[in-house]
């Protein structure tokens, strides 16, 4: 991670000098690694929500979904990549797989009614936890990579 540090080495987050990033093995035990890496980083660069268990459990569905859907192929070296970057106290989480991506507006939103919850398909829950946490949450494609950015403001 790269970040301006105080006088006893803590990192401050200074607007657009606060990023960090891992790629680990779209495997399932990688995923409560790159979970606690990203909750971490957040956490070194003082964002208040990545105390929560709702912060975790967010990251979690997001590399839950890059294994499970965008890397379904399962290829020996398919990779989940995470990225973070603070900017103006704007956190921004990107996960990354290779898989052939989704359209985000087919999903249901959680203000379209708690009685459309039961039109989802199964464990179609994780969109849900991750905009309870990001009120910005889009798509997003690179050459040969599709993911998730997620956003929040504090």
């Amino acid at each position: 991670m790269r970040c301006t540090r105080d006088a006893d080495g803590r990192p401050l987050p200074v607007a657009g000098d606060c990023y960090a990033s891992v790629t680990v093995p779209s495997r399932v035990e990688s995923i409560r690694l790159a979970a606690a890496f990203i909750v971490q980083a957040a956490r070194n660069m003082h964002v208040p929500a990545a105390s929560g268990s709702l912060f975790e459990g967010a990251i979690v569905e997001a590399l839950n979904n890059a294994f499970e859907h965008g890397n379904t192929a399962q290829r020996p070296d398919a990779v989940i990549i995470c990225e973070l970057e603070l900017v103006d106290h704007c956190l921004t989480v990107r996960i990354l797989d290779q898989g052939p991506g989704f359209v985000l507006s087919r999903t249901l939103r959680p203000e379209e009614g708690a009685a459309q919850v039961t039109t989802t398909r199964e464990g179609g829950f994780g969109l849900h936890i991750i905009q309870g946490v990001f009120p910005v949450v889009r798509t997003i494609a690179r050459p040969g990579q599709f993911g998730l950015e997620m956003a929040l403001t504090f």
